[in-house]
Formats: C-alpha cells, structure tokens, sequence
C-alpha cells in the first residue's frame, strides 16, 4: 500500500497553499460574510487540481528511461571490458548483448515499479486535497452560519 509521508515538493506547497485559502476564508467567513469560506473551498479545490496536472512524475520517468538508456550505450561495454567469465576467457559479443538486455530491463522494471509507487502515492494527495475543496465549497457557507449562531 502506498505511504502517504512520501512527500516531495509539490505535495506540501499544495496542501500549504489549501490551509492559507481555508484559513483566509475562516477569516473572510466570520468577518465579512459566510460565503467566503465556501469560496476558500473553490480555491483548495483549484489546488488539487494544478498538483494533478502536475506532470513531474513522467518528467522523472523520461529522465530515468534517458539515464539508463545512455549508460547502456555508452558505458556497458566499458564495464563489459573489465570483467571475464569464470575461466578468466574474455565475454563473447553475444553473452554481452544478453546481459546488456537482461541488466537494463531489469534496471527500468525496478526504475518503473518506484515510479508506479510514487505516482500511487501522488494520486492520494491529489484526491485528498480535492475532496476536502469540494467539502468546504459545498459545506463552508452552512458551516460558518452555523457557528455564528451557536457562537453568539
């Protein structure tokens, strides 16, 4: 099951920029007029959304697919170069190639399985931050009444 503490620096922008929003509606909400918070709610709600759209978790991806394709044509057969089989004889051109592939799919599988995790992990942040939005837009309005009531 994905974490939810695994944060870079999206996530915690996202959710400081939704608490600001919320608290400047509280404030909005009690001195002005109730409304406000539940407009907060629609500005949280937009802050879910650019953290969705955010495409950092494919940039990363791209990057890492890059990395590992460049190594494996420009410095395998330098590693390649500096080990022997067992017998001390030098690696075949062929045996190399399938440790090439074996090494390198196995290299984007692992690269792959983090990105997955990590793009879980992004997704809850995503969702929680738009559904806490959607609850103070739709709620906000009735909620700050309701508190001006019982507070007086």
């Amino acid at each position: 099951m994905a974490r939810l503490s695994k944060l870079n620096w999206q996530e915690p922008t996202a959710y400081g920029c939704a608490a600001i929003a919320t608290a400047l509606g509280i404030y909005a909400g009690i001195k002005c007029d109730p409304a406000w918070l539940s407009r907060a709610g629609s500005v949280v709600i937009v802050c879910g959304v650019l953290l969705a759209a955010s495409r950092k978790i494919e940039l990363l991806q791209a990057k890492v697919s890059e990395f590992i394709a460049n190594h494996s044509t420009t410095e395998f057969d330098t590693l390649l170069a500096e080990h022997k089989n067992p017998d001390g004889s030098p690696i075949s051109k062929e045996r190399g190639e399938a440790l090439r592939k074996e090494i390198y799919a196995e290299a984007q599988n692992e690269v792959a399985s983090l990105i997955d995790e990590r793009r879980r992990v992004f997704k809850l942040h995503e969702v929680a931050i738009v559904i806490a939005g959607t609850l103070i837009n739709g709620f906000g309005e009735w909620s700050m009444k309701v508190i001006q009531t019982y507070a007086t």
